[in-house]
């Protein structure tokens, strides 16, 4: 990855197409941060913002020393921001890795959205050589490729990740729980305890009624994914080779779909558990729905019968009884004795506890001078002339 050939448009060229100017206006904050983060990347320089609110945005170049620096500031009584000042030009050496900051996984999909929906065959790479060169992108050298080949596409590639991922992976729930519990760090256990109890039943109760408000067959955000496989199934063309099996025809490469099996050989179905747009074809081919297709886990019957349990409520504490008082079901209550656990013998020696002579509280012996009779020293330690 030594070698990086850095493709850069014509700099006069760019600096023309990407100029700014005091007095330059634009419709709202957002529309000037968009076109600020298209001239850094343009530019090839990283932004660094200073301040970014309802009625300015400033910002300057992140390299330290370099001047450039721009305000912009809502103009009174329109919605439209201008830019106020602009201060010289830059003379930092800009950015030539990777690692831009402003080029963004929201800032790739805006600058090739308008041309997929043009083209809706537009190929990954043919995507990735437009960006290059309309933005001057780094192409990164021939010499990764025998790093990939060294290692399985199981370790680098989600396509063929073995195993059930469902297209999901968060570790969300514990920060959750722990959000909820900052209000009661410093309460006693049965107090902190029944805090949370009182959110997890509010949670159930909220999402029990969510559930009951779907009609569909699966959870919005899964019955969402599925209409847009389902709206990119005319692309293919279908050709079945018997009852279960279908050849998925497209311009860029030929897939096979197993409906019995719910397998695809891009393996989005296996690894999303919902239909991609190649099953969705087949499934549409035959007239089934592609939405019982998924895995049960994204249905709203799954998730009404998760959210089913209810939390049984506690009366107030005024109101609980002690063990022992009354019957149960014509049965004195026995009182239960909590018990410390069993221990037991740690390996190796024990160790000797020392029994100190203060721990006794006997009388110290006092010592007294033979010289000056006094108290706490001895004639040896007298400081008393003979």
């Amino acid at each position: 990855m030594a070698d990086r050939a850095l493709i850069v448009p014509d700099a006069s060229l760019a600096l023309s197409e990407h100029a700014l100017a005091i007095g330059q206006e634009f419709p709202n904050v957002e529309t000037c941060r968009r076109t600020l983060k298209d001239i850094a990347i343009a530019l090839h320089f990283d932004l660094r913002i200073v301040k970014s609110d309802r009625s300015r945005f400033i910002a300057k170049c992140s390299k330290v020393g370099c001047p450039w620096r721009v305000h912009v500031a809502k103009c009174p009584g329109v919605p439209t921001f201008s830019i106020r000042t602009l201060h010289g030009e830059h003379t930092c050496e800009g950015v030539h890795n990777l690692h831009h900051q402003q080029a963004s996984v929201g800032w790739v999909a805006r600058s090739v959205e308008a041309r997929i929906r043009d083209n809706p065959q537009f190929k990954p790479k043919e995507i990735l050589q437009d960006i290059r060169d309309r933005h001057g992108m780094i192409e990164i050298s021939q010499d990764v490729i025998p790093w990939f080949q060294d290692f399985s596409p199981q370790l680098w590639a989600v396509a063929y990740f073995e195993g059930m991922r469902f297209g999901h992976f968060t570790l969300g729930v514990t920060e959750l729980l722990y959000n909820w519990a900052l209000e009661c760090h410093e309460l006693p256990v049965v107090q902190m305890m029944e805090h949370i109890r009182l959110q997890l039943t509010s949670w159930f109760n909220n999402r029990r009624e969510i559930g009951m408000s779907w009609t569909s067959i699966l959870v919005p955000s899964a019955e969402k994914r599925v209409l847009e496989a389902i709206a990119d199934a005319p692309c293919y063309q279908v050709l079945r080779a018997n009852e279960v099996e279908f050849e998925i025809v497209s311009t860029e490469r030929t897939n096979i779909v197993d409906i019995s099996s719910r397998v695809c050989s891009c393996r989005r179905w296996q690894l999303n558990g919902l239909p991609c747009a190649h099953a969705a074809a087949a499934l549409i081919s035959c007239g089934q729905n592609a939405h019982v297709f998924a895995e049960p886990c994204f249905t709203v019957a799954s998730y009404r019968e998760t959210y089913s349990e209810m939390i049984n409520p506690i009366p107030d504490k005024s109101q609980w009884r002690e063990l022992g008082e009354g019957t149960e079901g014509g049965v004195a209550r026995v009182d239960i004795s909590i018990r410390p656990p069993k221990t037991r013998r740690p390996p190796g020696r024990p160790k000797k506890k020392v029994l100190r002579v203060e721990n006794f509280k006997r009388p110290k012996r006092v010592v007294q001078c033979g010289r000056c009779h006094l108290l706490g020293h001895s004639q040896k330690k007298c400081t008393m002339p003979n």
